[in-house]
């Protein structure tokens, strides 16, 4: 069978069991398909107590990091919405080490879904944390604070899919996203969201205030989500090893669109097509090299709210 089209084919597919509720039977290996059987979910009631109280230290201490010091600070809130591949949680993890190695006084909350049979490391990450985190964030936000919000996850048109364990949750839409992102008020903020059609959601999220960058046009799908996989394509060509802190968001993902072009190119897969909207009051900081506009000095001088 065709290279091309089997790949298409699976990303069809996919997208189907996304748009319909529909949980893949088993993942990889059956040691993977066990490990989703036997993982923590929110409807077990120590699981959610566990999740919350999570969500809870990280609230009471980013909390008390924001009012420790009178500088800028940069807001990273990162989400990983599905079990069925630790390409997931893998971005999420490398988005933050990023964040960290360019601001390690950043404030963040990380939340995935990953498997866990006994003990959870991390919130579940779904449509209620992530609206309490943004809360959060838009209660303890100053003048002059950014914000950075990451969320990984298979899609569909205007939606992200939840999978927690084995079970799916309801799919997060476009208009509830942009419903929880108004709690962060005029505070500028980076919006970057890995999944298949993630184009589609920029029309209900765009706003002055913001950039979002997208692993996929409306009608495309993106790649590297499979159950192995350590990271999406486009969190890898994004924030791997091609990622220069030297040079500004933009230029990173202009760089990174090459080469997403390029391993579409040679896997002869159908181009996903990242997409970026740059709001007008954010035409400054997307043109800054990263090293500097994550920082508090320059978030105070070049990336302050409008009144």
């Amino acid at each position: 069978m065709n290279t091309r089209f089997t790949q298409k084919l699976s990303s069809l597919l996919i997208c189907l069991m996304v748009a319909t509720g529909v949980a893949a039977i088993a993942v990889a290996q059956g040691q993977e398909a066990v490990a989703l059987e036997k993982a923590l979910i929110p409807d077990d009631a120590k699981a959610n107590a566990q999740s919350k109280a999570l969500l809870l230290q990280q609230m009471k201490a980013n909390a008390e990091r924001a009012q420790a010091s009178d500088s800028a600070h940069l807001w990273f809130a990162g989400f990983g919405l599905d079990s069925e591949s630790k390409a997931f949680r893998g971005d999420v993890d490398l988005v933050q080490k990023r964040i960290s190695q360019i601001n390690p006084n950043s404030i963040q909350y990380a939340m995935d879904n990953h498997p866990q049979s006994e003990t959870l490391t991390r919130p579940f990450a779904h449509l209620s944390n992530i609206n309490d985190t943004l809360k959060h964030i838009g209660k303890n936000q100053r003048e002059g604070d950014l914000a950075l919000v990451f969320l990984t996850a298979h899609g569909n048109i205007s939606l992200l899919a939840t999978q927690i364990g084995n079970k799916r949750y309801a799919n997060i839409n476009d208009g509830q996203l942009a419903t929880m992102l108004r709690s962060l008020k005029d505070m500028p903020t980076i919006i970057i969201v890995s999944a298949c059609h993630s184009g589609s959601l920029i029309p209900a999220l765009e706003s002055q205030n913001r950039i979002i960058l997208t692993a996929a046009a409306k009608g495309k799908t993106s790649y590297g989500c499979q159950p192995l996989s350590n990271n999406t394509f486009f969190v890898e060509e994004l924030f791997g090893d091609g990622f220069d802190s030297r040079l500004s968001l933009k230029a990173n993902f202009e760089a990174a669109l090459k080469r997403i072009k390029k391993r579409e190119s040679e896997k002869e897969l159908v181009p996903s097509e990242p997409q970026i909207f740059i709001g007008e009051k954010m035409k400054a900081i997307v043109e800054v090299p990263l090293n500097e506009a994550l920082l508090p000095k320059r978030l105070a001088t070049s990336a302050a709210p409008s009144k």
